[in-house]
């Protein structure tokens, strides 16, 4: 018995690793069902917009409401490493970093 569920086993972990699987498509749009949410201001909508090229997802998030409209924009890069920044600080902002500090701390 223990041999059969052992055969069982190995078989389904082969078909498992046989076929690789697609990568997901995260593109599409999606509007907020209002009526169904909770806790929002009479009159807001808004509307979810992703793109996805490759390894890079970009999102436009868009909302309307009684005090006009913003648009928010990210990007995300789904390739698993770390992210890596070029920026460095001014000369001026390194030396008040290592300036003695006025007042307690808290």
């Amino acid at each position: 018995m223990a041999g059969l569920c052992l055969a069982c086993c190995s078989a389904a972990s082969a078909a498992a690793q046989g076929a690789p699987a697609a990568k997901a498509d995260f593109s599409g749009t999606w509007v907020l069902d209002a009526p169904k949410s909770e806790g929002l201001p009479p009159g807001v909508e808004q509307t979810l917009v992703v793109t996805q090229q490759g390894d890079r997802v970009e999102a436009q998030n868009a909302t309307k409401g009684p005090q006009g409209e913003q648009v928010i924009k990210d990007a995300y890069v789904l390739d698993a490493r770390r992210p890596t920044s070029r920026r460095r600080a001014s000369a001026a902002t390194r030396a008040r970093a290592g300036a003695p500090r006025a007042g307690p701390l808290l």
